[in-house]
């Protein structure tokens, strides 16, 4: 089966914040003389989805998990790692999957 279009975002998403240094708090992008950015989830999220429909379902997945926050504020909390984002993308992942393959969705 294909990935679904939110499916390869999210894991677009978890390749931009892979190494602990590609992340970032307090700001959505932050630009590097190497040219790789860092971003926060929020900004992770606008980097992969040009399109507004797919960054709405993809703030939907990823929301989902935190719930009392919103994204933002959840990804600036000071108590927040780097293994934190990474966990929260990998659920949101695992739970798109499990929403493709219950709908067979493959675009």
């Amino acid at each position: 089966m294909q990935m679904s279009s939110v499916l390869k975002a999210l894991h677009d998403i978890k390749t931009i914040l892979h190494d602990p240094g590609d992340w970032i708090q307090g700001t959505s992008y932050q630009a590097r003389p190497s040219g790789r950015g860092r971003f926060c989830v929020a900004g992770a999220i606008m980097a992969v989805a040009d399109d507004l429909i797919l960054r709405a379902q993809l703030c939907d997945r990823i929301g989902e998990l935190v719930p009392n926050y919103g994204i933002p504020y959840w990804n600036d909390r000071p108590e927040r790692t780097h293994a934190d984002v990474i966990k929260l993308i990998e659920q949101a992942i695992l739970n798109q999957e499990k929403y493709d393959h219950e709908r067979n969705v493959t675009c």
